[in-house]
């Protein structure tokens, strides 16, 4: 094991060395990450309307017993709470990291907008 360590270490430059390769890592996590922030939430948003006229008609129907509209409303509200949820926590986690990983580049800090 010893041995492997000495030659890996062996290939290391300036260019490509441990900090460098932990940078690189770095960027291409915060690329991704934001590539599915942008994604995600106009879906998790669509679901929410989605979920919302599929309330609002449920509580008008009449045909549905009230006991069984006021249990799936619930589930329903439910629902939409914890997609909004994760939708406000996508949101608020967006805005700090570019704070967070502060030697992110300007092509990155472009990315987020």
């Amino acid at each position: 094991m010893g041995k492997d360590i000495q030659v890996i270490a062996e290939q290391w430059s300036e260019t490509v060395n441990p900090q460098t390769v932990y940078a690189k890592g770095k960027k291409d996590i915060i690329h991704v990450l934001r590539r599915y922030r942008k994604w995600s939430i106009p879906i998790k948003q669509a679901r929410m309307e989605s979920l919302q006229a599929e309330l609002d008609a449920m509580l008008q129907d009449d045909k549905i017993p009230e006991d069984e509209r006021l249990m799936s409303a619930a589930i329903i509200q439910q629902w939409i709470q914890q997609i909004r949820k994760e939708v406000s926590e996508t949101r608020s986690t967006s805005s700090l990291d570019l704070e967070t990983f502060p030697d992110a580049t300007e092509e990155t800090k472009e990315e987020a907008r």
